[in-house]
């Protein structure tokens, strides 16, 4: 199309009563207005075929990432602490390890590479829409610089110099349409030009085979930020918790409660696996840059408080009642242990998952003086473990009053109650060693020894 239309105004500009001296001139001023009358994009950060070629790279390079992931998993032997899986035959158990919540196969299910080409195929479509737009503005706009310069040229009143001047804007334009026809892989857009494109095709963010996706800036300067995200539940029976040992608090835990599903109704969820993938783009043509890729697997769970007996809950010698979250508790994890594996470029790494957030009352006035101790029996005491990215990873009592129970045991209060058992007999008792004890054996003789005291005064 482009040929025939450039063969048309050829035509037009030989119809037009203009001597060849006079055309070699103006054509030897082209370069004068060809800088100014550049369109702008056209000096932007990489060619459509450069983005187009590192678009093309996508699947390859996150499958080949979600390869170098899952055999990094499969030779993970990290025990998840506190996790446990246990054998319904023998009722023995062992601490999980990453592939008892999630394994290469599933990761294989995922398929991060396949869902990362459709949506490097939702970019290459909008360099294609920039193309397609591009071409067709440039077109028009030698369309209507010849029109403008042909109409000049048939009126006697329009100086020569006018003439010349849209003559050069005509020549440049038409030039400008034929190279871009031409090599259409030429043109230069930017990682915001084609950001706009994505917002006007409606494809920027969106959802891909149950990933949620979104491209936006990326972190250097003109580039292209490429995220995918991908989140399951599930239920594995064979898998129990116990933070007695970690936390300190023997409190029950059950699966979570949860719809997911309009479809049908609740129901118990304990795992939760997922993976997240970053890939920056910057339209050089080169292979796309290393992602940064993470598997985890996650087992959730939340106090029991169906009942008075599965409230209960102890740490050292205090009870503790377990108590619900303020809102939707049923599908609130308190507490949540697994293991991730990451890959940041080449690197792969393993990292412990840890995190809860465990509600207690503590009795009331009747059974135990809390007040004595500085503690509240009608606040909820909250125990706590902050998740190691967040730059914690031991366990936390909102007061921390209640801290001294923790290495309080019966052994310890029955040995002072023997310290003051024998503090008493020595100090009751005349012996060889004490002739003269503080205190007297007898009713008589304690009044005896507070009026010598009395005397001793005066």
């Amino acid at each position: 199309m482009s040929n025939r239309r450039n063969d048309s105004k050829s035509n037009k500009s030989n119809k037009s009563n203009k001597s060849n001296s006079t055309k070699k001139s103006i054509r030897n001023e082209f370069d004068d207005f060809r800088m100014e009358a550049l369109e702008p994009r056209l000096l932007m950060s990489a060619t459509a075929g450069d983005w187009l070629t590192e678009f093309s790279t996508v699947e390859s390079v996150v499958s080949g990432a979600a390869g170098s992931v899952s055999s990094d998993m499969g030779s993970s032997n990290k025990d998840v602490d506190g996790l446990y899986v246990v054998n319904a035959d023998t009722g023995t158990s062992t601490l999980a390890k990453l592939k008892d919540l999630v394994s290469a196969s599933d990761v294989a299910v995922m398929d991060p590479g396949g869902v990362a080409a459709t949506v490097a195929g939702y970019m290459e479509n909008a360099v294609s829409a920039l193309q397609t737009d591009t071409l067709d503005s440039l077109e028009a706009d030698a369309d209507a610089k010849r029109a403008a310069s042909d109409a000049a040229a048939a009126q006697p009143g329009t100086s020569q110099e006018e003439r010349d001047r849209l003559e050069a804007l005509a020549v440049a334009a038409e030039d400008r349409n034929t190279r871009a026809h031409g090599d259409p892989s030429g043109l230069e857009f930017s990682a915001e030009d084609i950001l706009h494109e994505l917002d006007s095709l409606g494809t920027r963010t969106g959802t891909v085979s149950s990933y949620s996706y979104s491209i936006d800036p990326g972190s250097a300067a003109d580039t292209l930020g490429v995220s995918l995200d991908l989140v399951k539940y599930g239920y594995k029976d064979s898998l129990a918790a116990d933070v007695g040992g970690l936390a300190g608090v023997d409190v029950p835990l059950v699966p979570l409660s949860m719809r997911l599903s309009s479809y049908f109704g609740k129901r118990d969820v304990n795992v939760r696996t997922g993976l997240s993938l970053g890939l920056t783009l910057d339209g050089a043509g080169q292979p796309a840059l290393s992602p940064g890729m993470e598997v985890y697997g996650e087992a959730l769970f939340r106090q029991d408080v169906s009942s008075a007996e599965a409230k209960a809950a102890s740490y050292g010698l205090l009870g503790l009642s377990s108590s619900a979250d303020p809102a939707d508790d049923d599908r609130t994890p308190d507490v949540t242990l697994g293991m991730s594996v990451s890959l940041d470029g080449t690197t792969a790494a393993e990292r412990l998952i840890q995190d809860a957030d465990l509600n207690f009352t503590i009795p009331a006035p009747t059974d135990f003086d809390g007040a004595n101790l500085g503690l509240s029996t009608t606040s909820t005491q909250v125990l706590s473990l902050g998740h190691p990215s967040a730059g914690r990873n031991d366990w936390t009592w909102s007061d921390p009053d209640i801290e001294v129970f923790d290495t309080v045991e019966m052994g310890q209060i029955l040995g002072k109650l023997s310290d003051l058992s024998r503090w008493l007999s020595a100090n009751t008792c005349a012996s060889a060693s004490n002739a003269d004890p503080q205190f007297r054996e007898t009713f008589g003789g304690l009044l005896d020894q507070n009026v010598s005291d009395n005397q001793s005064r005066f």
